[in-house]
């Protein structure tokens, strides 16, 4: 599951509402993998866990038994992050604080 998949399923008229931005938005990707752990499915997710949705996958986790795994990653196609962050930031108000790729 990548946080950018979920992102783009969102109409923007939903994305919004989506205040604070990354906060709603891993607030749903949780609510998903806790319907696969629910019915048992394992879980991997494709996103930068950070400060208190860290702690969420965390209890999550414990809560089902599962084993919670973090992987760090280097990557491969820098030019395809690039793509990614820059369609991100064009989505969604200028206003939110999402990553630019001059930041990261």
């Amino acid at each position: 599951m990548r946080l950018d998949d979920v992102v783009g399923f969102l109409s923007p008229a939903m994305l919004a509402q989506a205040t604070p931005f990354w906060e709603e938005m891993m607030r749903l990707v949780l609510a998903m993998d806790k319907t696969h752990l629910e019915q048992e499915l394992s879980v991997v997710v494709d996103a930068v866990f950070m400060g208190p949705d860290r702690r969420l996958a965390q209890t999550l986790a414990a809560q089902y038994q599962a084993r919670l795994r973090p992987v760090h990653t280097i990557v491969s196609d820098e030019g395809l992050w690039q793509a990614r962050v820059e369609e991100r930031r064009a989505r969604l108000p200028i206003e939110w604080d999402v990553a630019t790729w001059e930041r990261i």
